[in-house]
């Protein structure tokens, strides 16, 4: 059911993510498989969503709780 959700996901969010952002992905491949860390610097809250776009395996996300807590 994940994998059916994430490919899902990818078919719909691509075409959305491509076209007005032109959201392309330099340089050297991610492996398919192990462990991997990945240091983002995010600019808008879209940064998560084009991320694991650009991954084919699944990414966990750590964040503070400030992000939670923040008054609006």
């Amino acid at each position: 059911a994940n994998r059916l959700f994430m490919r899902v996901q990818r078919a719909l969010c691509v075409p959305l993510i491509r076209l007005p952002f032109r959201y392309a992905v330099h340089g050297q491949a991610p492996p398919d498989h192990g462990p991997l860390l990945v240091a983002a610097n995010h600019e808008s809250y879209l940064d998560p969503i084009v991320l694991q776009l650009a991954f084919r395996q699944r990414l966990h996300y750590l964040m503070t709780s400030e992000f939670y807590f923040k008054p609006l």
